[in-house]
């Protein structure tokens, strides 16, 4: 456990120190600095939980312990996935957030990588699925499958490719194979190696590819095209996909036992509007990510109230983009409610149909003092609605009592 402050040097100092040696601990940090960037910061560079010395913080970190201690798992999700070499962006690989839902991705995606079995990710566009694959990928290997975080990661969008050319693409083809075919060429699986190939978009490729994509996961073998020999793949395979599998079965456009085959391991990333409280910190990371061509800003309480109540349908690369936009917009330190622009360029929406904004609904807790009754016929919903738009926004009933 460190803390950021110290009488002859920064806790960011002796994390860099623990962090070059070799199997270094997991650490824990412990502040009074409440700021969401200090927390991102610490939590890119590894950190496993960041405790802010509030009202019975010591419960808190009592428990991030005991969880480390007793299961060797952490509150906020273990080393942040490292960038590939020569990647400058080591943060897009990591899941921020402290809701339960992150929680429980971030979990799944330890699970997975420790396998060499095939994963499926769902989700909305824009949740980050690929973000996912990626943190499976750099989590670590897996010693029945051989694989390395250092091996190559291979992201393929299967909607841009052809049913005809998908086998050449993935497989690879010898001389002469089809017209064109001048020279033996290596498909993205041979490219992969002991690494990973991401096939996003999986709903999109046509029946007749399904099938050979099934051989392949089946046997763990392939053939180029116009080749005999049987080639073994060593990759690991990660799929996504934002259309409901099933359904697509139903309707007869996707192969059920390709389905089957699929549906062993599988993380659905939530949407935005189901972790709302993770909201604050993902800004604040658009934000710093930003910072070296826009300058340090930060967004005021109002703003971010605004950005609460949005019902976020591109999910977080939405967020992003809106942050984006707003920066290109506006030279303002702070940026205020009425700065914001939604993905089109225009003022964000102050409301969506869920109503109740965060505002609303913390003035009425605190004037109630955290009782959900006269909180509900205050704002003239049910208790129900009350519980449900508090999940929402990601807020706890001891913080107002």
């Amino acid at each position: 456990m460190i803390d950021l402050g110290l009488p002859d040097g920064s806790g960011h100092e002796i994390h860099e120190t623990i962090a070059r040696k070799g199997n270094p601990p997991p650490v824990i940090f412990v502040s009074a600095n409440d700021q969401a960037e200090s927390a991102v910061r610490v939590l890119q560079a590894g950190a496993v939980a960041y405790v802010v010395k509030r009202p019975e913080y010591l419960k808190q970190l009592r428990n991030a312990v005991v969880k480390l201690v007793s299961t060797g798992t952490d509150e906020q999700g273990l080393a942040r996935p490292r960038a590939e070499p020569g990647d400058g962006e080591a943060a897009r690989y990591a899941l921020l957030g402290g809701s339960r839902q992150i929680r429980e991705v971030r979990s799944r995606i330890r699970r997975c990588a420790k396998s060499d079995a095939t994963v499926l990710i769902t989700g909305e566009t824009g949740t980050g699925k690929e973000l996912v694959a990626r943190a499976i990928h750099a989590a670590g290997s897996s010693a029945a499958a051989g694989s390395s975080a250092d091996a190559p990661f291979i992201a393929v969008n299967c909607a841009a490719i052809t049913g005809s050319l998908f086998e050449s693409e993935l497989f690879g083809s010898t001389r002469g194979a089809f017209t064109g075919a001048t020279c033996d060429r290596e498909g993205l699986f041979a490219a992969a190696g002991r690494g990973t190939i991401f096939l996003d978009e999986i709903g999109e490729l046509p029946l007749d590819a399904q099938a050979k994509l099934l051989r392949v996961l089946e046997d763990k073998s392939y053939r180029r095209v116009g080749d005999t020999r049987e080639i073994r793949s060593h990759a690991r395979v990660v799929i996504a996909t934002n259309r409901d599998l099933q359904e697509e079965v139903e309707a007869g456009t996707f192969r059920r036992d390709l389905y089957y085959r699929l549906d062993v391991m599988g993380i659905d990333v939530p949407p935005l509007r189901e972790h709302l409280g993770d909201l604050p910190m993902l800004v604040e990371h658009f934000l710093a990510a930003e910072a070296r061509d826009y300058g340090r800003r930060r967004v005021s309480e109002p703003a971010m109230d605004q950005l609460r109540v949005h019902s976020w349908p591109g999910n977080v690369r939405e967020l992003r983009h809106t942050i984006t936009r707003t920066l290109l917009w506006t030279d303002a330190t702070e940026i205020q409610r009425f700065d914001l622009r939604d993905g089109g360029g225009q003022k964000a929406p102050s409301h969506n149909r869920r109503g109740l904004s965060w505002t609303e609904v913390a003035a009425s807790l605190r004037e109630h003092a955290g009782r959900l009754q006269p909180t509900a016929e205050a704002l003239e919903v049910s208790v129900r609605t009350l519980q449900r738009r508090m999940r929402e926004l990601g807020m706890k009933l001891r913080d107002f009592r």
